[in-house]
């Protein structure tokens, strides 16, 4: 890496999951109870998907984190050995490693559709960016297709009530020759943003399960960065309006507008102990003045960083896992502490626990 940056753990660390590239930070060894498809990796360039390979990586020694109430801090190399990984919106290496950069293959293993006890190798499409829910993957391959595998229960594959299991990466019928920008996954929910800036959600939301990808008009007319979702409720991040087929967009806000939406009565909504439920898209209002930069939920609370590396969560974290001083349930976003001293720029969530990831200002 070209800059030092320090990781910060809080809680009880449970899995690891999201963009951050865990080749270059320990493992954990306490990662019990019913685990997922684990993601690697967030971009590949292979062939022939889905030949199944015994090769098993390398893999990091497995430090142990503490209990803590407050954040301590895990050091990771400044040589760091990742391979570069890059956004849906920018475009992806070609065919084996064209764009200037190696090959990043990737794996998946776990308890998930089916128990994989070692790394299985997915092979085959030049994939730029994947995402993983409870027990099911999307990818973005070469040309912004969609492509989706795992199981699909609570309607998160979004093919049809009598297709709930899809064991090997197929593209998704729905969006074959559509462009698709940025994709997310819930416990059983998958969201979709294709071009135009159209997001289509499908899974279980709030009070029902939709089968099938279905049109979410309120987020549709917005510049949408990131969505995470809990059981029955979303938080999205949105950097823009505007009004359909005018084709100009208008900046929300300092920048960001952090929306809920669906139903909790553990608090990721954000919107206080009184109000369970929004069926209609709401502005966060205690985030309003704060240009929220990244977003990470797990199935009981939400996390936040803005522009200034200040962090805020809410939910429901056991005993004082949340970092705020605060004792079970958070209702409102509430700012961590025990981070001021460091500009945190990325943030993720675990069952009982929060990662940060800072960039080393000056001492």
């Amino acid at each position: 890496m070209s800059r030092n940056e320090r990781v910060s753990l809080l809680g009880r660390t449970r899995s690891i999951s999201g963009n951050i590239n865990t080749a270059d930070l320990p493992s954990s060894s306490s990662n019990t109870g019913p685990s997922t498809l684990r993601r690697t990796s967030t971009m590949a360039s292979t062939s022939d998907m889905m030949q199944n390979s015994p090769t098993s990586p390398s893999a990091p020694s497995s430090p142990s984190p503490s209990s803590s109430s407050s954040p301590s801090t895990l050091s990771s190399s400044s040589s760091s050995s990742s391979l570069p990984v890059s956004s849906p919106r920018g475009g992806g290496m070609g065919p084996s490693g064209a764009g200037g950069g190696p090959k990043v293959e990737v794996f998946e293993w776990g308890n998930g559709f089916k128990v994989l006890e070692r790394p299985r190798l997915l092979r085959g499409k030049n994939v730029k960016s994947v995402r993983c829910g409870g027990k099911h993957v999307a990818a973005i391959v070469e040309q912004n297709e969609l492509w989706i595998w795992g199981e699909g229960k609570g309607g998160q594959l979004g093919l049809g009530q009598d297709r709930t299991q899809v064991e090997f990466p197929m593209a998704h019928e729905r969006f074959v020759g559509t462009e698709v920008l940025d994709v997310w996954c819930g416990p059983a929910q998958t969201a979709v943003m294709a071009k135009g800036n159209k997001v289509w959600m499908w899974g279980s939301l709030a009070s029902r399960t939709v089968w099938d990808p279905e049109l979410a008009p309120d987020l549709s007319r917005c510049i949408v960065k990131a969505i995470v979702f809990g059981p029955s409720s979303l938080v999205a991040l949105i950097a823009a309006r505007g009004e359909e087929g005018q084709g100009q967009w208008k900046r929300v806000g300092v920048g960001s507008e952090v929306v809920v939406k669906g139903e909790s009565s553990r608090g990721l909504l954000g919107l206080g102990p009184r109000c369970l439920s929004s069926p209609e898209i709401s502005s966060l209002p205690d985030l309003k003045d704060k240009f929220v930069v990244d977003l990470a939920a797990s199935e009981s609370h939400v996390v936040a960083v803005t522009k200034t590396g200040q962090v805020y969560t809410w939910g429901s974290v056991e005993g004082s896992g949340s970092g705020t001083g605060i004792e079970g349930t958070v209702w409102t976003p509430t700012r961590v502490k025990g981070l001021e001293s460091f500009h945190i720029v990325q943030v993720q969530a675990g069952l009982n626990s929060y990662l940060a990831l800072s960039e080393e200002g000056p001492v």
